[in-house]
């Protein structure tokens, strides 16, 4: 359903469907989009759909090209089949609030549109974060989309009090060039790092990020691993037939220094 034009919430009413054999009229409850909502017994029922904003989502703003929460608010693209690339976090007052530290942030959250429908977010683009950092600051956990396939050059690029532990989801495909440089108080477990990822650039990852584990990518295709991983506490690495030009140019091999490894 959609949420009238310029309204918080809407209700609707249920009429569960009771088979007093197969069910139990304890425990009726509506699935929606943002959640689940026990309505008890069966019977006629109404229930509180509220708008993205006033459970805590996020708000797509179509004809701005923004989205936002109560905090932040962002430049977005609109990539089609409603998928959406975070362009960058604004900083302009006119757009939304101004971003200021902020202990999580959280990508998992319902994405609705002022037209009412629901967009995921697929693509985190190049510097979205990375030119923000004297305006806005991640303290705690990242939750990401679980749609997302792209993370672009540099997007976290410079987040130093960004301290948590990075988890990246299953659908992660590309990793674009110093995506998470200079977030050194950053720790990651290379076990978790997404095995279905395609493509990885040069410095993703290397020193800045504290990175412990066995590091298992069978479906990497890349011709560039340029000081990826150097320096950091890996203690395997194991990549597919399709890795090529491993080692790049003297000097910035893709585990150099990674002084626990001991396979590869």
């Amino acid at each position: 359903m959609k949420i009238p034009a310029g309204a918080n919430s809407a209700t609707i009413n249920v009429l569960p469907l009771w088979d007093p054999q197969t069910e139990d009229d304890t425990a009726v409850s509506v699935r929606l989009a943002s959640g689940v909502y026990d309505i008890g017994t069966a019977g006629a029922q109404t229930i509180l759909v509220k708008s993205g904003a006033a459970y805590g989502g996020w708000i797509y703003d179509v004809a701005a090209g923004m989205m936002y929460d109560n905090d932040w608010s962002f430049t977005v693209a609109d990539l089609g089949v409603q998928k959406l690339k975070l362009s960058s976090l604004n900083t302009d007052t006119s757009k939304g609030p101004l971003p200021a530290e902020r202990t999580d942030l959280n990508f998992f959250k319902p994405v609705i549109s002022t037209s009412g429908q629901l967009f995921t977010i697929t693509v985190i683009g190049d510097s979205c974060f990375s030119d923000k950092i004297d305006k806005g600051q991640i303290l705690g956990d990242v939750i990401f989309p679980e749609e997302l396939v792209e993370i672009g050059n540099s997007a976290f690029y410079g987040l130093s009090k960004w301290k948590s532990e990075l988890v990246l989801p299953a659908s992660l495909r590309t990793l674009k060039q110093s995506a998470f440089g200079s977030c050194t108080s950053l720790t990651i477990d290379a076990a978790k790092i997404p095995s279905g990822i395609v493509t990885i650039d040069p410095l993703v990852f290397n020193s800045d990020i504290q990175m412990t584990g066995d590091l298992n990518l069978p479906n990497l295709v890349t011709t560039d691993l340029r000081q990826t991983f150097t320096g950091t506490g890996l203690t395997s690495v194991r990549f597919g037939p399709n890795v090529t030009g491993l080692w790049g140019s003297p000097n910035q091999g893709p585990v150099q220094n990674c002084r626990s490894l001991t396979n590869v």
